[in-house]
């Protein structure tokens, strides 16, 4: 019983309740692409500056390659941290971020994430929402994974994928089945008696 406990617990202790994790498949250009996280929409865009509008208050763009990174901080409030994070960093009102048009996030690895902020959001125009977008990079194409969003007023998230990897299912599946076990051996000699008492 204690096993069981512990393995849910763990996977439950994990877990970030108030979140939003939205995959974007075929979100993929050498030209740019953006993402509204707060209605979900995501897609290529026209490579005419300027790339942000309130459907899209993030885009990234190719200059040479992924480098450049274009936002709006207009009716949205949104802006994002100048720098590429990766796996395992924490997004909170810790970290700086800028707002404009246009910034340059230098040399990205193949895979990473952006940090954002929304302001001024919920029902009083009163919240901060932190998120952050994955993105990969191949040569001039890059891809957007997903992103991930609170929906908490000031709650912190740690960058990690949006794509459940396989050991995330084998974990889960792994957790059920134990608590399973557990409660058969529990309950097994109850049934046992019930069958022989009738």
């Amino acid at each position: 019983m204690t096993g069981a406990a512990v393995a849910i617990g763990a996977i439950a202790s994990t877990a970030q309740a108030a979140i939003t994790y939205h995959e974007t498949p075929g979100v993929s250009s050498s030209d740019a692409v953006g993402v509204n996280p707060l209605t979900g929409q995501a897609a290529v865009l026209p490579f005419n500056p300027p790339f942000v509008s309130s459907t899209y208050p993030i885009a990234f763009w190719s200059s040479g390659g992924f480098s450049d990174s274009g936002f709006s901080n207009g009716d949205d409030s949104s802006s994002i941290h100048a720098s590429a994070l990766p796996v395992g960093s924490m997004v909170d009102g810790n970290l700086s971020y800028v707002t404009g048009n246009y910034l340059s996030l230098g040399s990205a690895p193949s895979q990473f994430y952006v940090a954002f902020r929304y302001q001024n959001q919920g029902v009083g125009n009163d919240e901060t929402y932190y998120g952050y977008v994955e993105l990969e990079k191949s040569g001039a194409t890059y891809t957007m994974i997903g992103y991930a969003i609170s929906d908490t007023d000031g709650e912190s998230l740690t960058t990690q994928s949006v794509v459940p990897e396989p050991s995330t299912y084998a974990l889960g599946f792994g957790a059920l089945v134990l608590a399973g076990f557990v409660c058969y051996k529990r309950y097994k000699g109850r049934i046992a008696s019930l069958l022989s008492g009738a």
